[in-house]
């Protein structure tokens, strides 16, 4: 007969699951490909804690993995519907939520992090760069004038970058970011209400962080680098989480990756 210390292990992993699937959302046809999925992010992830993926490689193979399954499924099987409802899109900056995972053996110890991020049209994820985190951006709904800058070098006053990404992204869009590419990015919801789905695998060879930049407040640099100063997380919310005249940019979209 079981003892009750093994009940109760047993309810806790049951708790858990639930609570990372309510529901069972992902009831219907797009249940195997959206599980297939999910279960090639695990396993991409665990290759990039191993260092069995590099970097850059990972996020090579996260950008093509986000081409595999339309953006109306993924938002079908994560119920964005409900969750948007769980999110109050503030005046300036963002708001985020942890999405529903399939159910599937593992789900209870993931190696990466699933958020969705929702933002009002006109205003913004602040421009930030990163340290030991690597994230891919899957836009859902909305467009985004997305920005990244490569990360040249740092002091403890300013970051020195050079612009790799400028364009606007629809849903089905998706950009990522690592140490070793794309460090630096800027999102700005073009159209509203905006969100993405991000994976994030973070603490990848020490604590993760971030690190707020003046992009506008920035000067020239040697071979066309840009120095920007840092800045605090409240500064880079008053003066870049609400843009008064969201930008725009035409097509043809420019820079690295893949764009609809």
């Amino acid at each position: 007969m079981p003892t009750r210390r093994v009940l109760l292990d047993a309810f806790s992993k049951w708790l858990v699951l639930q609570a990372l699937a309510p529901g069972d959302v992902l009831a219907g046809p797009v249940r195997p490909k959206v599980r297939d999925w999910f279960a090639q992010l695990r396993a991409r992830a665990a290759d990039l804690r191993t260092t069995k993926l590099a970097a850059t490689a990972w996020q090579e193979e996260m950008e093509r993995l986000a081409g595999d399954v339309p953006p109306d499924e993924l938002c079908a099987a994560i119920d964005l519907d409900a969750l948007a409802k769980k999110l109050t899109l503030p005046e300036s900056g963002f708001d985020t939520v942890k999405p529903w995972l399939p159910l599937m053996e593992g789900a209870e110890n993931l190696p990466y992090r699933l958020k969705v991020f929702g933002l009002r049209q006109g205003t913004a994820i602040a421009p930030h760069g990163h340290r030991h985190l690597a994230s891919m951006h899957l836009i859902l709904r909305g467009a985004f004038h997305v920005r990244h800058y490569e990360r040249r070098g740092d002091d403890e006053a300013n970051l020195v970058l050079a612009e790799s990404i400028d364009r606007v992204e629809v849903p089905g869009g998706r950009s990522s970011v690592s140490d070793q590419r794309d460090n630096v990015h800027w999102l700005i919801a073009t159209e509203g209400p905006a969100y993405t789905l991000d994976v994030i695998v973070a603490d990848l060879g020490g604590a993760w962080g971030l690190d707020f930049v003046d992009i506008d407040g920035a000067r020239a640099g040697a071979n066309g680098t840009l120095i920007a100063p840092r800045i605090t997380a409240d500064q880079a919310l008053r003066r870049y989480g609400h843009i008064e005249r969201p930008s725009t940019i035409p097509l043809p979209l420019r820079g690295r990756g893949v764009t609809k």
